[in-house]
């Protein structure tokens, strides 16, 4: 019998990218406020040249970054759902359309309406992007081979990291022109028009619906994956009752949390309590997210070569995954937190280290969901992410009411403690109960882990990372 093995670079691969800068540009756009609001509210040193540039005078600075998640959960499992069962590709595109729209009306909202107009763009920002990341997990679960599921995952998923490192540096120097901090509003804006006309052209919601795909290469997918063609109805209760994915659930909502804080905080932490200006601000706010970016590479290649040489079993590369992207992270945020404030290279080290670790579990639980139900992974995302979301604002929230001073390190401190207790938590919770098989819910015919670890091998092919 002939071994299908598909095209070392193919039709999948330029799914792959496309979602990649999907991930990069959502995540500029949500993540540019964050910096921008240094140079929005800079009175008495304004960064900008330009005298005629507005700016503000606000004293709830970590309320109005955290609006975007007010708006962001809503529509998840709606989208999964629809992205499961229609395609995803025109909601995607109308998604962009429409969150590109409302990016570039940023400045408008906010010079017209002060605060509240900045709240509620950002809020209907975030209520378009909630069909992103469901979509990106439905696409992955019919595009990636199971035996390069965590690559092709992770390629996309730290696009996300790639988007907020090139924000951080473009927002502070586009803030600094003569157009000052309105200018990164409408450059991204733009950049998703223009994601919107390329997805139209070269994306596609099924390998069998894309027009220029290879029969070897479409059959190769399709003989490569897990779930079924049939669109079945969810089921609900039994997704509710399971063990694994409260597993996964945990760690995933734990990880939201922290990461919000992380990325949203610091440039305010190095900003207040580092005393680092604007431009190096915005280049040290962006280390941490480029650690994530390579890591997160580096981490899926590693789990995939592990799985694929017979050298860790599935479930066990989750566990082992998550566990260096949960204790290694805490552990860097408790060294941070009592470390002395004038310590610069040792805290902006352990930042860089707790985010590049962290990056690990996208070779672990982020990654497990599609694992325990491949054609509900979308749904489960819309779920985990529906949650984590309401969760993950608490942070900013927390940061507002417990640092009331926001040079104090020990109110920092706090905050750091704090996020080091939800890594490690729910790092206990999954190393008991998660799973790595296919869970009953998900209607595919039962396959143990050795059955399945033999068709990962005979499937096996090259991964993207290896060419």
């Amino acid at each position: 019998m002939t071994t299908i093995v598909g095209p070392r670079f193919g039709k999948r691969h330029i799914q792959v990218a496309l979602m990649f800068c999907l991930l990069s540009i959502a995540f500029a756009m949500r993540m540019q406020l964050s910096e921008a609001m240094v140079a929005m509210t800079s009175r008495k040193n304004p960064v900008s040249p330009n005298p005629d540039v507005k700016l503000f005078d606000w004293d709830n600075q970590s309320v109005l970054l955290s609006t975007f998640w007010w708006g962001y959960p809503w529509l998840q499992i709606l989208a999964a759902n629809l992205g499961r069962v229609y395609g995803t590709k025109y909601f995607l595109i109308g998604a962009m359309v429409v969150n590109s729209t409302f990016c570039c009306l940023v400045p408008f909202f906010t010079i017209k309406w002060d605060s509240t107009g900045l709240i509620v763009i950002r809020i209907l920002q975030g209520l378009s992007q909630g069909f992103f990341y469901p979509s990106c997990n439905n696409l992955l679960s019919v595009w990636s081979p199971v035996s390069e599921r965590a690559t092709l995952g992770n390629i996309v998923y730290s696009g996300a990291f790639f988007g907020t490192i090139i924000t951080m540096p473009l927002v502070s120097l586009f803030s600094t022109t003569w157009y000052g901090w309105p200018l990164s509003f409408y450059v991204y804006g733009v950049v998703g028009y223009l994601w919107a006309i390329a997805f139209y052209f070269f994306g596609a919601s099924f390998p069998s619906s894309h027009r220029h795909i290879t029969v070897e290469e479409k059959e190769y997918i399709e003989k490569n994956l897990d779930s079924s063609k049939e669109k079945m109805n969810i089921p609900w209760l039994e997704i509710l009752k399971n063990r694994p994915f409260w597993a996964v659930f945990v760690v995933q909502v734990g990880q939201f949390f922290c990461n919000l804080i992380l990325m949203l905080e610091t440039p305010l932490y190095l900003f207040k309590v580092m005393n680092f200006d604007i431009e190096w601000n915005g280049i040290l706010s962006a280390a941490p997210n480029v650690a994530s970016f390579l890591f997160m590479i580096i981490f899926g290649t590693i789990g995939d070569y592990l799985i694929n040489k017979d050298i860790f079993k599935i479930q066990f590369s989750r566990k082992f995954f998550t566990t260096i992207g949960s204790l290694v992270p805490a552990t860097s945020l408790l060294i941070l937190a009592f470390s002395p404030k004038e310590a610069k290279v040792l805290s902006v080290f352990m930042l860089i280290l707790a985010a590049g670790s962290a990056s690990a579990c996208g070779s672990g639980a982020v990654v497990n969901h599609i694992d325990l139900s491949p054609n509900f992974a979308g749904v489960l995302l819309g779920i985990i992410n529906t949650s984590g979301t309401f969760v993950s604002i608490t942070g900013p929230l927390a940061v507002q009411v417990i640092v009331t001073d926001e040079t104090d390190k020990d109110q920092w401190k706090i905050i750091f403690c704090i996020a080091a207790a939800v890594y490690v938590m729910p790092w206990v919770i999954y190393t008991i109960f998660a799973s790595a098989e296919v869970q009953k819910f998900d209607g595919s015919p039962s396959e143990n882990i050795i059955e399945r670890k033999e068709r990962l091998k005979k499937h096996s092919v090259i991964s993207i990372m290896s060419m």
